[in-house]
């Protein structure tokens, strides 16, 4: 009876209870609240991986715009009053306080979200994290085609995992890779090969924004810009663009 009555609540009535309740002095805190649910997610499937991950996206990327926006502006203003001018705004007040929460917060729900023992989660986001700033960083190039290292690698492994339980050694490695259900373990070896390509291209697309902002900043990037400009046109012989790639470079 009571899911009935629930079903039949319209988003209005609803609405009137909230607010209708938001109106105490108590309300001025977080009083009521369930502490325990502020790590997670509203929505209990994303819990565990998928929340921290999202968090992380957005404290590393908020965190990467402040790196080069701070900077950027110092450059481009000569003298020390325009300079500082940048932290005279409530903008970039609001903009700097987000991220700085934004960035707690990620560790936050990380902390709690994960179950295993702190070292092991360092291990496994700690690499993954890494890997994402040394893209936006270093000066490599990132190719598409490059994609069939890792899935290389990923195919490796599950060999590997296969002879490992072979072996009579009963338990398996992973849960998810329990080659005493071979149709099981075969699907997921094939989802991490081919996930490989989609983290490829998620670093593909990484690289590119990196050239281009370099290149909207006249940096080395911009050599490269032309380059793909230039072999999809065809206009320009791929041997000079590639002295002139080694002239910036070496500069």
């Amino acid at each position: 009876m009571e899911d009935k009555a629930a079903l039949r609540r319209t988003c209005c009535q609803t609405l009137g209870k909230a607010f209708k309740g938001e109106f105490k002095r108590q309300n001025l805190g977080f009083s009521g609240a369930n502490y325990e649910l502020f790590p997670f997610s509203q929505w209990m499937r994303l819990d565990t991986h998928l929340y921290p991950i999202y968090r992380f996206i957005i404290a590393i990327g908020l965190l990467a715009w402040a790196c080069v926006e701070i900077p950027l502006r110092f450059a481009q203003n000569t003298d020390d009053y325009t300079k500082y001018n940048y932290f005279l705004y409530v903008t970039n007040w609001s903009f700097l306080l987000y991220t700085l929460s934004s960035n707690a917060f990620a560790i936050f729900c990380t902390f709690y979200n994960c179950k295993k023992a702190l070292g092991s989660c360092l291990k496994h986001s700690i690499p993954g994290l890494t890997v994402v700033l040394d893209v936006c960083i270093n000066g490599l190039p990132i190719r598409l085609l490059h994609a069939i290292y890792p899935m290389i690698y990923g195919i490796i492994y599950s060999t590997f995992s296969y002879f490992y339980f072979a072996g009579d050694n009963v338990r398996p490695i992973y849960s998810v890779l329990d080659w005493s259900k071979p149709g099981k373990a075969a699907f997921v070896c094939l989802m991490i090969t081919l996930f490989g390509l989609v983290v490829q291209f998620l670093l593909f697309l990484l690289y590119v924004g990196r050239i281009t902002l370099s290149a909207h900043l006249n940096g080395r990037g911009k050599v490269v810009v032309e380059r793909w400009w230039n072999e999809s046109s065809q206009a320009t012989p791929v041997k000079e663009v590639i002295k002139d790639i080694e002239a910036v470079e070496f500069a």
